[in-house]
């Protein structure tokens, strides 16, 4: 057992007792049931080797589940924390997550004299031990930032924050926090850090116009870089790993979905057709290496793997209804939570079922601004719908609630 897995599992016992909560590339088909369930297999890990990538860091930093029709729960960062939106149980009510190597962040609420506030939880011990604070940019305490989404990169060090009208960015491990101006709209609809660069998307001002900026992750110098987007389509999603950077697109019009990848000279776009129609969400992810994509609806969910964005190996999974989030890990494989399944699956098509899913029945009543995943080096990690953060060092085979105080 390695020092990582070590402190884990120190965080996992500290929490013991508490439940762990052919022609046409678009037409995938009749859907397959009898061959979709017999490739899950509940419990059994039957994980191909894990590939060696050399000379690439694998950042294992969750890309934030990113919507257009952000959710009418989300807070803009003017709202009194109502006294119904506490926890259930011990410790604070977590919302999102992100992680990159031994270091974990998470959005969470946390019980303060007007019932509960938003802060930002920080561990580098892989959830051992951990920092509540809230988020007051530029030091003013008089100022706390809500944060409805957090993206670490995977440096460990740089980091920022976001809801729906403003961004912050930390450069030093989440100590100290300053205001970030975007190129574009008023609108941020998500930040998407790989291992140097990251990706931000914004929406509004003119003619509701849609921005993709690129920066350093140690520092925000954001620049713009131009997209062809037609019309009739939306950027719905950024995600980043390793030295890859990108974004989801899709079109009300055609219902087809792509991915623009940032071309390897930096200066511009590349567009690749997904393998399945926008029928639903259409979700990206990548460690730098294989990019994953899920496209939801239909009675099914596609879930394609590439490393070049050109050809893709598919396999279907029973349909995942709800919220979804998902997390390329560092051997190749994904991590696709939903309320009511999820699962993990690696490039050679192996399914596991993964107990528990995202969803968390006793959770009932809870309103929670959205849950995710993360993968980092040998853990996995999910904030439940009730705001429990579970964490995994067995490719997902067995979860634990892991305290957040």
């Amino acid at each position: 057992m390695n020092e990582h897995e070590e402190r884990l599992r120190a965080a996992l016992r500290h929490g013991a007792g508490s439940p762990g909560d052919p022609q046409d590339p678009y037409d995938t088909g009749p859907i397959d049931t009898a061959g979709m369930l017999d490739r899950v297999r509940r419990g059994a890990r039957r994980r191909r080797a894990r590939r060696t990538v050399g000379g690439v860091v694998a950042v294992g930093a969750v890309v934030a589940a990113l919507s257009l029709a952000v959710p009418a729960v989300l807070d803009d960062g003017g709202r009194t924390p109502a006294a119904d939106d506490g926890p259930t149980g011990d410790g604070a009510l977590v919302q999102t997550v992100s992680a990159a190597g031994d270091s974990v962040w998470a959005t969470v609420r946390v019980d303060c004299g007007t019932g509960t506030c938003p802060a930002l939880a920080r561990s580098s011990d892989s959830g051992a031990t951990w920092t509540v604070a809230a988020i007051h940019p530029g030091g003013d305490a008089s100022q706390t930032f809500t944060a409805q989404r957090v993206e670490l990169a995977g440096t460990a060090v740089d980091g920022w924050a976001w809801n729906q009208t403003e961004l912050v960015a930390s450069h030093d491990a989440g100590d100290s926090w300053a205001r970030v101006d975007l190129p574009g709209g008023d609108v941020v609809s998500g930040v998407a850090a790989g291992s140097d660069r990251a990706v931000a998307f914004t929406l509004g001002g003119l003619a509701s116009k849609q921005v993709l900026s690129v920066s350093e992750v140690s520092d925000d110098r954001w620049a713009p870089i131009p997209a062809a987007v037609r019309p009739d389509e939306m950027v719905t999603r950024v995600f980043a790993g390793g030295d890859m950077l990108g974004a989801v697109l899709g079109s009300r019009v055609t219902a087809r979905a792509h991915t623009l990848l940032l071309a390897p000279s930096g200066t511009g776009w590349e567009r690749h057709p997904l393998p399945c129609r926008a029928q639903g969400e259409v979700f990206a992810d990548t460690d730098g290496v294989t990019l994953w994509t899920a496209c939801l609806g239909g009675g099914s969910t596609l879930l394609a793997d590439s490393t070049d964005g050109n050809a893709w190996d598919t396999v279907q999974l029973p349909a995942i209804i709800g919220r979804v989030s998902m997390a390329a890990r560092n051997d190749g494989s994904v991590l696709l939570a939903g309320p009511e399944q999820s699962f993990v699956v690696d490039a050679a098509g192996i399914v596991d079922e993964i107990d528990p899913p995202a969803g968390d029945p006793q959770a009932a009543g809870v309103t929670d601004d959205g849950y995710g995943a993360a993968a980092s080096g040998d853990a996995d990690w999910l904030a439940s719908s009730g705001g429990r953060l579970l964490g995994s060092t067995d490719d997902g085979a067995s979860w634990d609630r892991v305290p957040v105080e």
